[in-house]
């Protein structure tokens, strides 16, 4: 009983000291994630659909103090901050992960050129 006490006591411990704002801020992780169908129903993102969107024909800006900004970071696994699979429902979906660069603002601008 008395192990459980202290564990207790160290928990709630680690709790209080861990919401101190002034240590440090969160993270909030976002995706968006995006079908895109023409008129006649065809998967404009289905890389088998001659005029559908191909992964090397979309670029990705974020919009930082005003100017645009492609993304390429080629240390992550999605370096243009977007990748393309099919999804369980058979369509295929674009995941998108959206401008975390402007930490000065609450709201964030994410742009798409979908052909270059």
């Amino acid at each position: 009983m008395k192990f459980i006490k202290l564990l207790l006591v160290q928990l709630f411990s680690v709790s209080v000291i861990s919401c101190n704002p002034d240590i440090g801020g969160g993270t909030i992780n976002t995706a968006i994630e995006l079908q895109l169908k023409a008129k006649d129903g065809k998967d404009m993102l289905d890389s088998a659909n001659p005029t559908g969107y191909k992964k090397d024909s979309i670029k990705v800006y974020y919009v930082v103090n005003g100017k645009n900004m492609e993304v390429y970071r080629p240390n992550l696994d999605a370096p243009r901050s977007f990748w393309i699979e099919k999804a369980s429902s058979g369509n295929y979906v674009m995941t998108l992960l959206p401008n975390d660069l402007d930490n000065q603002h609450i709201v964030s601008t994410t742009l798409i050129q979908w052909r270059y």
